[in-house]
């Protein structure tokens, strides 16, 4: 190893003062990884506070795991150090993505949010000599809109999805209150980036996400009169 993490040492990367505003926020980081460590000794995870820092919440033992998604290289295991994390080693850089929302335990305020997220390695006395957690292209961003929420998104009966999450076929249905002549679908990254325009549309049909990257994706429906936009994860 060119640069070998020395063992028993514990490393962090933090990022601050990330904010957000509005009646629904959605928050998303995505960077991109590779990792080389010591399966049995070392390992790696990513905490977040929504308190500036004053508790820190690891993000793949809490509830965020039940329903949104991690994505990327290396298996997410029991370190023994008791932490969930990651931990083995895949040196090919590899795209990381992990999302919030205000309904989580613990929930984000919904006014005037902000996150800090930061990146831990850690390794025990035994370890041996290895890169560690390579982090590069960090993007934390945060999506406002209203109908966002788990809660909501059963409330709006305009457009279902199913299933969410997919693993590659994405079933729609739309209501039959909405006129499909100059209908849209589109599938949007967690980046901003649209991936997928779907025209035309009907009362229901299939979006085939078999191309597109683990993640998350937001599905917009567009019409004159309005619009409806749904959150899936592809798996």
């Amino acid at each position: 190893s060119l640069h070998p993490v020395p063992n028993l040492s514990t490393a962090y990367l933090k990022i601050e003062n990330a904010y957000g505003h509005g009646p629904d926020l959605f928050a998303i980081l995505n960077f991109y990884h590779k990792i080389d460590m010591d399966s049995n000794h070392a390992g790696a995870w990513l905490e977040y506070s929504i308190d500036t820092g004053a508790t820190w919440h690891n993000a793949f033992s809490d509830s965020l795991l039940g329903t949104d998604v991690y994505s990327g290289t290396g298996s997410i295991d029991t370190l023994s150090n008791g932490q969930i994390g990651i931990t083995g080693t895949d040196t090919s850089w590899s795209l990381f993505t992990i999302c919030w929302g205000n309904n989580y335990n613990p929930p984000m305020p919904t006014i005037d949010s902000a996150i800090w997220v930061r990146f831990v390695f850690w390794s025990d006395p035994s370890a041996s000599p290895a890169e560690g957690w390579m982090i590069d292209d960090v993007g934390l961003l945060w999506l406002i809109v209203d109908d966002l929420s788990e809660n909501s998104d059963f409330t709006d009966q305009t457009l279902l999805l199913y299933p969410n999450p997919s693993s590659g076929n994405l079933y729609y249905e739309i209501s039959s209150d909405i006129s499909l002549e100059d209908c849209r679908i589109h599938v949007w990254d967690s980046k901003g980036d649209l991936t997928l325009d779907i025209y035309p549309v009907y009362s229901d049909g299939k979006i085939d996400l078999n191309q597109l990257s683990k993640g998350v994706y937001l599905i917009t429906l567009n019409w004159p009169e309005g619009e409806s936009i749904k959150r899936i994860v592809k798996k």
